[in-house]
């Protein structure tokens, strides 16, 4: 095939974007995705949408149908689970763009044609199927955070995998994230926030659980210092990009009922719900804890200035108080095999 250029490319883009065509292809097994607002309207990505391209291009053995279809991920996803079937070879698929592209949308497209194709191989939905379809909200949950381009950026890699049996069922699954952004738990860029739970916590959780974890002040995101966002200088803002408003308490609250409906779906027990909830308030708590130098001037030491603190993120952890107070306030240097 000949090698296209940059500016063929570009130019690709461009016309795809102002004509609301949502893929184009570049070589056989490269797609580009142009995800304008138009392109994303209509029935491109429904349900049916998705049996129609399975049909085409993997139970159609002559392939004659797929000449009158355009290029979409739903074809490359059906490519991928022919060679799979057919030639018995496993199969990668690469989603890489810059944040707010739509990949993690794409990952969910790419998950459910697979469904789609699985369900067509003569069998009903196995539990693994049902339970991929909650995956995702886990996953948003705990690594997605609204930053100054995207609403809902997921700061993490993720590796997907699906299993198949030798008759093309799925037959299991799983996600392994990498390089999560685990620094935005204390340090974010001002005008970001940090990850998705947080706020579902704050806002969708019962009021018997506000009450045990002493979400206090009407459950201000701004009493929390790890949930407080900072404005942006100007000059940070991209000019391309306007201010995101945060998304509604009524909305956080929608997100934390799927969040718990998936981690149920997933083998995750109430109880152990519970713990990691708890957790997540035991982890806002300490981020309210303010220091002062020790009596003594002792540069190896602080005191908290609030201790009740400690002693709510130590109650939630399940460690003494004062343990968590030291391990917090004393420097510590690991020399040998001395500490």
């Amino acid at each position: 095939e000949p090698e296209a250029s940059v500016d063929q490319v570009a130019g690709a883009v461009v016309e795809c974007f102002e004509h609301a065509v949502p893929y184009f292809r570049i070589y056989t097994s490269v797609l580009v995705a142009c995800h304008s607002e138009p392109a994303m309207t209509g029935g491109l990505f429904s349900e049916e949408a998705g049996v129609v391209y399975s049909d085409a291009c993997y139970h159609d053995l002559d392939l004659s149908a797929r000449d009158s279809l355009d290029p979409h991920v739903f074809e490359l996803v059906a490519d991928a689970y022919t060679h799979l079937r057919r030639l018995r070879e496993d199969q990668l698929i690469i989603l890489s763009g810059v944040s707010g592209s739509g990949k993690s949308e794409t990952a969910k497209l790419v998950t459910d044609q697979l469904c789609v194709l699985a369900s067509h191989a003569g069998r009903r939905n196995t539990r693994a199927q049902y339970q991929m379809a909650y995956v995702g909200a886990i996953v948003e949950a705990f690594s997605s955070a609204q930053t100054l381009e995207c609403q809902g950026a997921t700061r993490a890699g993720l590796w997907q995998e699906v299993q198949f049996n030798e008759r093309g069922h799925i037959s299991g699954a799983k996600v392994v994230p990498f390089g999560l952004d685990r620094w935005r738990v204390t340090d974010r860029t001002p005008g970001e926030r940090t990850f998705n739970v947080f706020y579902y916590l704050l806002h969708g959780s019962t009021s018997a659980e506000r009450q045990g974890w002493q979400f206090r002040h009407g459950g201000e995101e701004s009493w929390f210092r790890y949930l407080a966002t900072e404005r942006p200088p100007r000059k940070m803002v991209p000019a391309y990009v306007g201010k995101l408003p945060a998304p509604s308490t009524a909305h956080y609250a929608y997100m934390m009922d799927q969040l718990r409906t998936a981690l149920s779906v997933c083998g995750i027990r109430a109880r152990q719900q519970h713990a990691i909830f708890q957790v997540l308030a035991a982890v806002m708590h300490l981020g309210n804890v303010d220091f002062s130098d020790a009596p003594d001037r002792s540069e190896e030491s602080a005191v908290p200035k609030n201790p009740e603190e400690i002693d709510l993120a130590a109650e939630y952890l399940g460690v003494p108080a004062g343990a968590l107070a030291a391990a917090l306030s004393c420097k510590t240097a690991l020399v040998g095999s001395d500490l």
